[in-house]
């Protein structure tokens, strides 16, 4: 009865309000993320990040290091680069929500507007319009950017469709095989690859 009125009042005290926890998270494939802890569940951490909650599966934890919230909050916007099949990009319109930066692109050059705060300067542009659906050719167009600007290409591939994503100034490259390039499909297969 006693440890029940002790948590209780713990419950009920300000101080013992859990502080905000920020880590610096690096990533078996080389990438590094800045994030907002928010839970652990038994298939992985749970993490803010710029672009929305994720969770990490503990087996792709390499590493993490404390950042206080300055160090969090002050982070550059990351960059998401997807292109599609002209053919499915109505499909993937969707994405433009779920991604706060991100820029759609088609073979044909024709790039979308981002959904959230992305500075593409002219000659970026220009470099990616040239680019066809060449995620090498994109990555080069943001070296000034590199490890900050995440590329990826949804591809016909035997019968259904590849999901590839790779990090600019990175040799990470993560391939996930799909049935079809919805936008939740693209969504799940790069945030749990």
């Amino acid at each position: 009865m006693i440890a029940w009125l002790a948590l209780g009042a713990l419950a009920q005290d300000p101080a013992s309000e859990v502080r905000r926890q920020y880590r610096e998270v690096e990533l078996v494939d080389g990438r590094v993320l800045m994030a907002e802890v928010l839970a652990t569940r038994a298939d992985g951490m749970v993490v803010a990040v710029p672009q929305g909650e994720i969770v990490l599966s503990y087996e792709v934890l390499l590493d993490m290091r404390p950042v206080d919230a300055a160090a969090y909050a002050s982070q550059p916007p990351w960059v998401s680069v997807v292109a599609v099949p002209a053919e499915h990009r109505a499909q993937i319109t969707a994405l433009l929500d779920a991604f706060p930066s991100l820029v759609v692109w088609t073979a044909d050059g024709t790039i979308g507007e981002p959904a959230g705060p992305v500075d593409l300067g002219e000659a970026e542009q220009t470099a990616i319009r040239g680019c066809g659906t060449s995620a090498a050719c994109v990555r080069g167009a943001f070296g000034q950017g590199a490890g900050r600007t995440w590329v990826v290409t949804v591809s016909p591939e035997g019968g259904g469709f590849v999901v590839e994503g790779a990090l600019s100034g990175t040799d990470t490259l993560i391939r996930v095989p799909v049935a079809y390039p919805t936008d939740a499909v693209v969504w799940t297969a790069l945030h749990q690859a």
